[in-house]
């Protein structure tokens, strides 16, 4: 007995000791507490599932304290608005979360429409329901309609007797709303929004938010407190992580005067204006492996005066120190609205970085960066564009006397976008169709006033192919003077390559412009030789000659993580014959297997802290081939490359396993903590080689790869 005294009294010294050392200090009775919309209740104590809260306005209710956490139940949903009402502390944030079993919970902004009047005219078919006026909205106006997850269109309550299918209106209270014919409003989920944000934090700090939903933001004034649905204004340490949020009739995420915080792994969709920003002085911010599409995508919104943007970092104020990295951004903008709408939007943000995002396949723009225009907010001193893939915009039809294209710069002021850096992007395959000519192409640099900018602005080692148009428009009213293109690609198969003001230049002509010009005296004009580039293959084929042609720039990996060398290629990927197996990843047809591997349930890169836990997950659709092949499962890691072999992980390469092709639905072949693990980049492999030969053959592997970014 007395020794098992001695051996506790010790671990406890050892332990002090240790918390000492290292500074670690734990919360003073931190509390997790429970939130259950259908069992729970109020007057319980929401010290577990069973003694669960009820609403969330107990929540708001609460005195919570660092280190507390707030737990809301899986599959259940909540009809109010969330106003965080506490701060946490540093090292003790308050964090409010998810527990159980099923789809995240929802926290929705919107009302459910029920009890609707039949038509006062059977020849109109027009339903209606009395729901009052919404508190928060200025006009009292109900702003979205949400059928079944399908945002309707709203017409004039001038044409309340008058409407189209799935058309409606709201006028003094009431919605008026024509379902299509032969259907009553009742066969459907209809929500109306109700309340101008689902969540709310304000003058907090130290707060974590995660995998919750949220839904239904009746926000139209971008004045207004709230005006979003998730809104966050003069904050800090505030966290997102893991978050949906869908349908705002304005905006999506905003933070506003806030600093150093983080929006990670969320997805954001269906939005009015813009899917994430940041504006009024935010500073230290990182948006990170996001995924923002269908955003002012609504196919009858013909607003003006409603810029769509997925990520918006501007909005006439100065903001500083945001990074947008890993998030893939497309369908932003729609094919009628006369209006500025890009994938991403740097305006006036000093030390910004844009680094291995996918931008693609929206309405006008990619990528636009600007300083603070007349204004004079912030210069958009020291941005950093790099690694980015930005492909197929610029997809509107009707044209206007907007920006299309890949990438585009403005400058407005003396010293503006000071020491602008714009390295190693694919900028292929983007549409033009303004009326300007100025504001085409694939890569547009446009000073707008007759001013002299000598501040230093270095465009090299892109890709900029296949654009319509030009692939390099240049617009000059005053002088760049420092302005430095080198190392680049242009091509395009016919037509000018590059305007340069009024001179235009065939690829026939490139020497000329680079003489003339003075300009991309190591940049080349030749086809990139993309693997497959119709179907987002942009890996560079084993003889590109933008290979080992690029200029060392300071960066040490590529968009997956690769490492860099001393003879960086042009482009976002550096060539490797990893890379290179990856042919059939995208050009596969229905004849081919398909092999597909996932990270913690993502096809996209994800970023993992020492206390989480990697699964990775594979399957594989034969597609009718069942012919003998070698199974590969391979890891590529900061000290090398590992093959999967039911012994364990080899540096010998040796196929995992040997056999007839079979369909193989989700298959766990990983389940490990991440502590321990040195921080870097991890790109896994799984792939199917129909040559069964102990090696591998190149023209017969089918891959398919996911990135795993380790952090301290």
């Amino acid at each position: 007995m007395a020794k098992n005294r001695l051996i506790l009294s010790c671990l406890a010294i050892s332990l002090f000791v240790l918390l000492s050392l290292t500074n670690v200090s734990l919360p003073a009775y931190a509390t997790t507490y429970y939130v259950d919309a259908t069992n729970g209740n109020d007057f319980n104590d929401g010290l577990s599932p069973e003694t669960a809260w009820k609403t969330i306005g107990k929540v708001n209710s609460m005195d919570f304290k660092p280190g507390d956490t707030i737990l809301f139940k899986r599959g259940e949903i909540w009809r109010e608005q969330l106003i965080i009402p506490s701060s946490g502390e540093e090292g003790n944030p308050i964090t409010f979360g998810a527990y159980g079993e099923g789809e995240k919970p929802i926290i929705s902004a919107a009302e459910v429409a029920e009890g609707w009047t039949d038509p006062p005219n059977e020849s109109n078919d027009e339903y209606s329901i009395y729901v009052g006026n919404p508190p928060e909205d200025a006009d009292g106006l109900v702003r979205i309609l949400i059928k079944d997850g399908e945002i309707l269109e709203k017409v004039s309550s001038s044409q309340r007797f008058n409407l189209k299918d799935d058309q409606w209106t709201h006028y003094q209270g009431r919605i008026y709303y024509k379902p299509p014919v032969g259907h009553h409003p009742s066969e459907y989920k209809i929500e109306y929004g109700w309340r101008n944000a689902a969540l709310r934090i304000e003058n907090k700090s130290w707060i974590n938010i995660e995998n919750l939903r949220f839904e239904g933001s009746n926000a139209f004034d971008d004045n207004a407190i709230p005006s979003s649905l998730v809104h966050v204004e003069d904050s800090a340490h505030v966290n997102l992580d893991n978050c949906v949020s869908f349908y705002s009739s304005l905006k999506g995420i905003t933070f506003k005067a806030s600093s150093n915080s983080n929006i990670t792994n969320s997805e954001v969709a269906w939005a009015r204006a813009h899917g994430i920003g940041c504006s009024k002085n935010c500073s230290h911010i990182k948006i990170s492996n996001c995924k923002v599409h269908d955003i002012g995508n609504l196919p009858w919104d013909n607003a003006s005066w409603v810029d769509r943007e997925g990520i918006a970092i501007g909005g006439n104020y100065g903001n500083s120190y945001i990074t947008v990295e890993w998030c893939d951004v497309y369908n932003v903008g729609n094919d009628i609205a006369d209006c500025n709408s890009c994938g991403l939007f740097f305006y006036g943000c000093d030390h910004c970085i844009a680094k291995y995002n996918k931008i693609h396949d929206n309405a006008k723009v990619g990528i636009m960066i600007a300083d603070g225009g007349p204004q004079q907010y912030n210069l958009g001193q020291d941005t950093e564009i790099y690694y980015n893939l930005i492909y197929n915009n610029g997809w509107k039809s009707q044209s206007d006397d907007g920006s299309f294209g890949g990438l585009i710069v403005y400058i407005h002021n003396y010293q503006a976008l000071d020491n602008l850096k714009i390295y190693n992007n694919t900028i292929v395959g983007n549409s033009q169709n303004s009326t300007n000519d100025t504001k085409n192409g694939g890569l547009v640099i446009r000073q707008i006033y007759d001013v002299t900018n000598d501040a230093p602005i270095y465009i090299k080692n892109n890709i900029i192919a296949n654009n319509e148009g030009y692939e390099l428009r240049v617009s000059i009213a005053g002088s760049l003077p420092n302005l430095v293109l080198d190392y680049n690609d242009y091509f395009c198969s016919s037509g000018v390559l590059i305007k340069w003001d009024s001179n235009t230049y065939t690829i026939a002509q490139f020497s000329t412009y680079q003489n003339k010009k003075n300009q991309d005296a190591n940049s080349i004009a030749q086809t990139p030789l993309f693997i497959d580039a119709p179907n987002g293959n942009f890996h560079l084929q084993f003889n590109s000659l933008c290979i080992n042609k690029g200029t060392d720039v300071g960066l040490t990996e590529d968009m997956e993580g690769n490492p860099v060398d001393y003879a960086p290629d042009i482009g976002a990927y550096e060539y490797s014959e990893l890379n290179h197996t990856e042919i059939h990843v995208y050009s596969q047809s229905s004849s081919n297997p398909t092999p597909e591997i996932l990270a913690n349930g993502s096809d996209s890169p994800i970023t993992l802290r020492q206390a989480d836990t990697l699964t990775l997950t594979v399957s594989l659709k034969n597609n009718g081939v069942i012919d003998n092949a070698d199974w590969w499962l391979v890891k590529e890691t900061p000290f090398g490359l590992y093959f999967f072999t039911f012994e364990g992980w080899t540096t010998d390469w040796v196929p995992g396993y040997q056999g007839p092709l079979f369909n193989l639905d989700s298959f766990e072949v990983l389940n490990m903590p991440i502590s321990g693990l040195p921080a870097g980049t991890y790109t896994f492999y799984f792939c199917i080689d129909t040559n069964m030969d102990n090696n591998i053959t190149w023209d017969s592997l089918y891959c398919d790869s996911i990135v795993v970014n380790v952090t301290e």
